[in-house]
């Protein structure tokens, strides 16, 4: 798992969060990044694809 997908990705709830709540709190993005991380953990077992569309999910949900 590189890195550099997971900042991206973290970025991208970040700035979707702050669109739509205004800032979040820490508490918040610590439980994103914890979603976040174990979506990353099951979908990187199967395929990039499943890891893709998991991310995606997170995204819209945030």
């Amino acid at each position: 798992m590189s890195l550099k997908i997971v900042r991206g990705y973290w970025n991208a709830i970040k700035e979707q969060t702050n669109k739509h709540q205004g800032k979040p709190t820490d508490y918040e993005m610590r439980a994103v990044s914890e979603e976040l991380a174990e979506a990353l953990r099951k979908a990187y077992r199967y395929d990039k694809l499943k890891t893709k569309k998991a991310i995606h999910k997170l995204i819209r949900e945030a």
